[in-house]
């Protein structure tokens, strides 16, 4: 399969999103006389941080790196 970004990129995506979420589980929510203000959604965030993940791991594949998967080929010896 054919990765659609680069390595660099990816990696780029996963700092920010990693970035994102720590500032997000810093100050998500507050209220004010009652009423409560959220800015952004954690769920959101871990979403787009296992996108970018999985987008790194197809990028890392299609270079060639190793991205922990095992492959086999099979040798049958005739004669």
């Amino acid at each position: 399969m054919a990765a659609l970004h680069s390595v660099e990129f990816c990696q780029q995506m996963v700092s920010e999103y990693q970035h994102a979420l720590s500032k997000v589980l810093l100050g998500q929510s507050y209220s004010i006389n009652g009423r409560a203000l959220t800015r952004v959604n954690h769920n959101e965030i871990l979403e787009g941080l296992k996108y970018w993940n999985d987008e790194l791991a197809k990028a890392k594949a299609a270079e060639g790196g190793d991205v922990g998967t095992i492959r086999c080929r099979r040798v049958i010896i005739h004669g």
